[in-house]
């Protein structure tokens, strides 16, 4: 389902639980700057979700540029990982794409994109 800004501190916490738990690389954000990089409009995000019984269980969002939609980040509660959710919300975010901007002909899964996550070299 497409995100809504409802889901908001659902993703940032799914977000930061891969932070805090030495899964991930990414810096913390602030719930204000994490905010401004999922519902920015300068980057032309898509950000989609995904829920079991209104729990948001994963998230994934990118940006579109001309011909090329960038995906930025999939997060998957650590409950529900390892089930095939990162792969259905990768599939979803590429659909979401590809409606939302009929000329996208590649989708990139790259770190230099519009939306760039501030990240730490191990």
């Amino acid at each position: 389902m497409k995100f809504k800004k409802s889901h908001l501190e659902k993703c940032y916490n799914i977000f930061m639980d891969s932070i805090n738990s030495g899964e991930s690389i990414f810096k913390p954000l602030s719930i204000e700057e994490f905010e401004k990089r999922i519902l920015g409009a300068e980057h032309n995000v898509v950000a989609i979700v995904k829920a079991v019984e209104d729990e948001v269980i994963g998230f994934a969002f990118g940006s579109l540029a001309e011909t090329t939609g960038y995906v930025s980040y999939i997060g998957v509660k650590s409950d529900y990982r390892r089930k095939g959710i990162g792969t259905q919300l990768y599939l979803e975010l590429e659909k979401e794409m590809l409606k939302e901007n009929c000329n996208v002909n590649k989708i990139d899964c790259i770190f230099y994109n519009p939306c760039t996550l501030p990240w730490i070299i191990p």
